[in-house]
C-alpha cells in the first residue's frame, strides 16, 4: 500500500513538474520588430498564466490584460479579460482583422507565432523574446 501511495506521489510530481516547465519557459516579454512596420504589438506573459497585451500603431492604440492557457503542442490560447472592443482596438480590427487581438499564438524558439483564422502558422509573421523587459501601458509606472 505504501509503495502505490509513493508510486502515485511520484507520477503526481512529474505531471506538475512538466506543467511548470511549460509554463516557465513560455513567461516572458515578446515583440514584433521593426520591420514588422509601424505597428507594433507587445505581450508579456506572466507566470501565473495572466497576460499584459499592447497593440500600438499610427491610428490605432488598444490594450488589454487576460488569461492565457497553452497545450502540449505549445500553442497558446488567450482569453481577455474584456470582450468589450474601445475605439482604437476596433480600428485595429478594421484594419488588421485577429492580428489586432489574437485569439491564438504558437510558440517555437523564443517566438510567438500568429496563427490565420484557418489555423494556419504564420511563419512571417511573429514576436521575438525580449530579455529583461516588461511590458508597461502607455502611462502605467513601474
Amino acid at each position: 500500500m505504501r509503495q502505490s501511495m509513493k508510486k502515485i506521489l511520484a507520477v503526481f510530481l512529474f505531471l506538475l513538474s512538466l506543467s511548470a516547465f511549460s509554463q516557465s519557459k513560455l513567461a516572458g516579454f515578446y515583440a514584433s520588430t521593426p520591420k514588422s512596420g509601424f505597428f507594433i504589438t507587445r505581450i508579456q506573459l506572466n507566470e501565473d498564466y495572466t497576460f499584459k497585451y499592447e497593440f500600438d500603431g499610427d491610428a490605432a492604440y488598444h490594450n488589454a490584460k487576460g488569461k492565457y492557457t497553452v497545450d502540449s503542442k505549445d500553442f497558446i490560447s488567450f482569453v481577455f479579460d474584456s470582450n468589450r472592443l474601445d475605439s482604437g482596438a476596433r480600428t485595429a480590427k478594421v484594419l488588421f482583422g485577429n492580428f489586432s487581438r489574437p485569439r491564438q499564438m504558437f510558440y517555437k524558439d523564443n517566438k510567438l507565432f500568429f496563427i490565420e483564422t484557418d489555423g494556419k502558422i504564420m511563419n512571417e509573421f511573429f514576436l521575438n523574446r525580449v530579455k529583461g523587459k516588461r511590458l508597461l501601458f502607455r502611462g502605467e509606472k513601474e
